[in-house]
């Protein structure tokens, strides 16, 4: 599960879709070996037009999955080029038929969350979720919403599920650990949000202790010494997308300004 920083404060997975819709079959009944010249050619005039719409029908189902393949890989390269609008009108040609697919919820999904527009991305992200109950980044992308407009219950109940699934390791793991702690503290379950928090402070020399300090700092209105915390970060760790995410979760909460 690789996540995907979009409009710059928010973390989210997207998927390949599937592009699938189930093809009509027409069933073809085996012909019993005629006794008659007569009794083939009327055999084949039976069969003769169910083999063709059955036919017909498969080619044409295969022509319009090709072609929604077409729009949403355009669509895609739209969206990674950071053409919301673009992307927006190439989504509004896909068939109604496959705007159920999980592939393209997701995608129009995250074209709502750049365009902050996070109530309509959390809608798509649960029918995505619906389609495709297993698939832990659509998973993710309903919990960091809930998150984002800081609905608690929802985010923990998201996360925590990730984490049962077993779908939470290295750096994304790390990373939901923090926003669980982040959302304890939202709900006002400072007991928990402790106790999480201490929990994070063992994990000596990652992302998740120095972000888990300054978190700690900013609660308790030490802004010049979380500042300070900030700042030793980005020596420590140089790499800015790699703190990029947990920055942004800063941002989210609202313990630093945005960008």
């Amino acid at each position: 599960m690789k996540s995907l920083l979009l409009g710059g404060s928010i973390a989210l997975v997207l998927m390949v879709p599937a592009c699938k819709k189930p093809a009509t079959e027409v069933a073809v009944p085996a012909a019993s070996a005629p006794e008659s010249a007569a009794g083939k050619t009327t055999g084949e005039s039976k069969l003769a037009p169910a083999s063709e719409e059955a036919a017909q029908t498969k080619a044409g189902d295969r022509a319009q999955r090709e072609g929604l393949a077409l729009t949403l890989s355009s669509a895609r390269n739209l969206f990674a080029a950071r053409n919301i609008e673009a992307t927006m009108t190439a989504l509004d040609e896909v068939p109604e038929d496959f705007r159920s697919d999980p592939g393209f919820l997701t995608l129009r999904g995250a074209c709502h969350v750049e365009k902050r527009d996070f109530k309509a991305a959390l809608e798509d992200f649960k029918e995505a979720a619906k389609k495709k109950p297993g698939d832990p980044s659509i998973r993710f992308n309903v919990a960091e919403i809930s998150f984002v407009l800081r609905e608690w219950e929802e985010a923990i109940k998201g996360f925590q599920v990730l984490q049962s699934q077993g779908a939470t390791k290295g750096e994304i793991g790390a990373l939901v650990d923090f926003k669980l702690m982040l959302c304890e503290e939202g709900r006002g379950n400072a007991a928990e949000f402790e106790r999480r928090a201490a929990e994070n402070l063992t994990e000596t020399d990652t992302l998740l202790a120095a972000y888990t300090k300054a978190a700690m700092e900013f609660r308790n209105g030490q802004q010049d010494e979380a500042k300070a915390t900030l700042a030793e970060v980005d020596k420590n760790f140089p790499e800015r997308s790699m703190r990029a995410p947990w920055y942004d979760t800063m941002i989210e909460f609202g313990y630093v300004p945005g960008k």
